[in-house]
Formats: structure tokens, sequence, C-alpha cells
């Protein structure tokens, strides 16, 4: 028999695989892939926003000056070093170089930085800190010279801070469903007050 046997017969029209398959694979994969950045993605974004210029009015410095605050305590926390809120911010930096073991240098960064934070919050006409944002920069950098490479990466591609999300978004959430129009009311028994 010299001929191909019914089973290996081409078909007219079967080209193979569709090739619009392709086409929802490639966006679950890149699905997955921003899934998996999001929290590094995350992070950048609000460094930089922290970390931006400011304002020249007062409000304005001292809303940086927060800003740096928040995003110094989240980089110690995505290297290793949980925020205490119970602590004052001198308190909190003195934490965090101790743990952190930074040097000199960078321990005097954190300590300025808790200076101008204490301004902020304490001061009746708090005076702008010039630098902050390079402060948070050389602390951050100074507690990335001082972890394993696995605390590293894992800083990098998968922050701790990046839970803040998830609590805005509970908090969120939370907001809503009280406002809601369509949650159920409950009534009070007779004869009881609110």
């Amino acid at each position: 028999c010299a001929g191909a046997s019914a089973a290996a017969a081409t078909h007219p029209g079967d080209d193979g695989p569709d090739p619009w398959w392709w086409l929802p694979a490639g966006l679950g994969g890149l699905l997955v892939l921003v899934a998996a950045l999001s929290p590094l993605l995350w992070r950048r974004r609000m460094r930089a926003l922290r970390l931006r210029g400011h304002s020249r009015t007062p409000e304005g410095a001292a809303a940086h000056t927060l800003a740096a605050w928040q995003e110094l305590t989240d980089s110690a926390w995505d290297h290793g070093i949980r925020p205490d809120e119970s602590l004052t911010p001198r308190g909190a930096a003195a934490r965090v170089v101790r743990l952190g073991h930074l040097d000199p240098t960078a321990g005097a960064a954190v300590h300025r930085l808790a200076d101008a934070v204490e301004q902020v919050l304490y001061a009746p006409r708090p005076h702008p800190a010039p630098g902050a944002a390079e402060d948070v920069r050389r602390a951050t950098e100074a507690l990335r010279a001082t972890v394993s490479t696995g605390t590293r990466l894992r800083a990098l591609l998968l922050p701790r801070s990046a839970v803040r999300v998830l609590w805005n978004l509970s908090a969120r959430w939370s907001a809503l469903r009280t406002r809601s129009p369509l949650r159920p009311r409950l009534r009070r028994p007779s004869g009881q007050r609110g």
C-alpha cells in the first residue's frame, strides 16, 4: 500500500492550532507578570510620590517631612525592622539605627529626619527640613547594605509595606459598606431608644 493512511491524511483547512489561541495565553501570562510585579511597582510609585518636591508653603514642607518619615519607616519595614507606632519619632529613629546597624552618617540622617518630624508634630511654628528626601535615600541605602541578599531581594520584589494597600482597600470597603443604602437596617425592639 503506497498511499497514506486515512488518519494521517490532511484535511482541507487544517493548518494546526488556531493562531487566536495565543492571544488569551499571552494576556494570561501578562496578567500573571503584572500581579507578580505589582508590589514592586506600587512601592516604587509610593517612594517617588513621597520623596518628590513639595510646595514652598509651610504646609507643603510639613507634608513633605511626614511623607519622608513614612517612606523611611516603610523602607525599614521592608528590610526587616517592623514599625512600632507606640514610639516617638526620636525613639523610632534610635530603634531603626540600632536594629539596622547603620553607620554614623546614615544614623545622623535618620535622626535629622526624626527631629524634623518632631518639629512638624509638636512645634508651634515648625521649621522646614531641607534634605529630608536625601536623608531617606541615604538611610535606605545603608539599610540595604547591612542585610543579606535574600532580604534585599524580598524588600525589592515583595516589600512588607505593600500590605498597606490591603489595609487601605479594607478601610475603603468598610466605609463603603457602612454608607451603602442596601445595607440592612436593624430594627430596635419596641421600647428601646438608640
